[in-house]
């Protein structure tokens, strides 16, 4: 049977979130494990909110890593919201990433790394595209001119345009009091793409002047997909905020309310990685639809191999990893889910599709349940 064929256009790449960060559990019973696909994940925010809000009892990894490490916070902050980096910060990384290239040579050299026993991985493929782009970003310094400047006036470009943009797509941070950021958030929006920072003073604006490699590779390949609604703000939560101020918040008192709660999500995940249950965070490369089908058919028939492409007009195919899939001790990747978030996958895919890919996977218990936005 004749199809059309669906050719991508434009790629757009989400290096930050575009809404702010939910609570992924708290439609599960406090005496149920977790088990959570989040598909078409961008970044790990829903991840650290959940662990930040549950009671005490390749970017991504890249950001659970240096937590993992304790880096500062304030540096973790820089290397992922910000596309322009200062020195410290840009050695922080290749120095992060160095470690995570040495110690992702092989499968079986990340299963005795330090970061292992929290940060597993569904396909030896994923390893392998992670340590791909870790190698990009330290390699990016030493691109001769030829490709350097390209990119960089790709950038330069989209910050001089989206500088001088009116958007308030950050306003959905503060919920109903949208309304009061209509000016403090365009004006951040602005900042932020002028200068690559969240800084307001000055001084710390005039040192980054290094272009982020993690703001570079991306499904775009080398260059600048970055979408051009990206601002850190839309991330967190700050109708808190606004609601106590006595007066007119300032732009300074919204970034530092967004480093507050971000450090918070930092120390929360921090502390459950020594918790006597420690969340497992799973990665998985391909397309979203892909991933649920290679799951659906090893949860029904147990082969590791499908025969599902890890995305379209790939050749590679989706081949499950044994030691994660085969084995029936506790902490065995899961191929059922009490939680499914799509993100905004329905705008790009279609809602019936989401449907009919994911559903298979969620258990049919009454409160188990899909998140759509």
């Amino acid at each position: 049977m004749a199809n059309l064929l669906f050719w991508p256009s434009k790629y757009f790449f989400y290096a930050i979130g575009n809404t702010s960060a939910v609570y992924l559990t708290a439609d599960i019973a406090l005496e149920e494990p977790a088990r959570i696909l989040l598909l078409g994940c961008g970044d790990p925010r829903n991840v650290l909110h959940t662990i930040f809000t549950e009671p005490r009892n390749s970017r991504n990894v890249l950001l659970l890593t240096m937590i993992a490490d304790r880096q500062p916070y304030a540096t973790i902050w820089n290397i992922f919201f910000h596309f322009r980096l200062d020195k410290d910060s840009h050695t922080t990384l290749i120095d992060q990433c160095k470690k995570l290239i040495k110690h992702s040579e092989t499968a079986q050299k990340w299963k005795v790394s330090p970061y292992a026993s929290s940060i597993k991985m569904s396909t030896d493929y994923t390893l392998k595209e992670l340590r791909r782009h870790w190698t990009l970003y330290v390699g990016m310094e030493e691109l001769p001119n030829s490709r350097l400047t390209p990119i960089h006036d790709a950038f330069d470009q989209l910050s001089k345009k989206n500088s001088r943009e009116n958007k308030i797509t950050a306003t959905c941070s503060l919920g109903p009091l949208g309304h009061r950021g209509l000016t403090i958030t365009p004006e951040h929006f602005r900042n932020f793409w002028k200068t690559g920072v969240t800084f307001v003073d000055g001084k710390r604006i005039a040192t980054a002047t290094l272009l982020n490699p993690t703001f570079v590779y991306s499904l775009g390949r080398e260059g600048c997909s970055l979408h051009h609604g990206t601002d850190p703000l839309n991330v967190f939560h700050l109708a808190a905020l606004f609601g106590n101020a006595k007066s007119a918040v300032s732009m300074t008192e919204v970034v530092k309310a967004a480093n507050q709660e971000f450090a918070g999500w930092c120390s929360s995940y921090l502390d459950s990685l020594s918790s006597t249950s420690p969340p497992t965070i799973r990665f998985f490369v391909g397309k979203a639809t892909a991933v649920c089908r290679a799951l659906c058919v090893f949860g029904d028939v147990g082969i590791l191999n499908s025969g599902v492409p890890v995305a379209q007009w790939k050749t590679q195919l989706i081949q499950l990893s044994g030691d994660e899939y085969y084995t029936s001790a506790p902490g065995g990747a899961p191929v059922k889910f009490n939680v499914i978030h799509t993100s905004n996958l329905e705008d790009h895919i279609g809602l019936l599709n989401v449907l009919v890919t994911s559903l298979p996977l969620l258990t049919y218990v009454s409160h188990h349940v899909p998140y759509l936005m």
